[in-house]
């Protein structure tokens, strides 16, 4: 564990060297540390312990040499895992994320680990599609046991419920999942 002056310095060393054009990579390795260490104390509320640290990735992200599409979107799929609200808030706007084709995955990442505000988020962006050529993501909030998550993709409107011979239903009720039964 890192106590509060060592992730502070760890950080200062970070924003210096993305200065540098040779070490633009580095950016990438602060995203994985980032929410590793920013959870390492155990907090109860994740959202209080991030923040600061989710303030400073929101910055770093603004900076025209930082490429937020390395590794195949690694950032917008931490962001959905981790339920970084303010942080998918830059990544909507950003240019450079290709919503259309990414998209659907953050919401599988997001769907699974019940980060249902950042569901909302996704679903709010026009680009990011959970119809008919995604049917698994409900499929998948219901595997996991996201009643919020199969609400909100429920509500949205692009989703039917009904695909694949009643395929949501006929999981719902294999899994023993009572009350996602009842929304579809």
């Amino acid at each position: 564990r890192l106590s509060a002056e060592e992730r502070f310095l760890f950080t200062t060393y970070v924003v210096h060297h993305m200065t540098l054009p040779a070490q633009q990579c580095v950016f990438n390795d602060f995203v994985c540390l980032f929410y590793r260490i920013g959870c390492s104390d155990g907090a109860k509320d994740a959202a209080t312990e991030l923040a600061p640290w989710s303030m400073l990735l929101c910055t770093l992200i603004t900076r025209t040499e930082v490429d937020v599409t390395r590794s195949n979107h690694m950032v917008l799929r931490s962001a959905a895992k981790h339920g970084d609200r303010a942080l998918m808030d830059l990544l909507l706007e950003h240019k450079a994320v290709d919503l259309a084709r990414h998209g659907p995955e953050a919401l599988h990442i997001a769907l699974e680990h019940k980060q249902n505000d950042v569901v909302d988020q996704l679903l709010l962006d026009g680009r990011v599609d959970p119809g008919p050529a995604n049917h698994h993501l409900l499929l998948s909030a219901i595997r996991c046991g996201n009643e919020g998550g199969v609400r909100r993709l429920l509500a949205d409107g692009r989703v039917c419920p009904v695909a694949n011979d009643h395929e949501a239903l006929r999981l719902a009720v294999a899994l023993d999942e009572g009350p996602i039964v009842a929304l579809l």
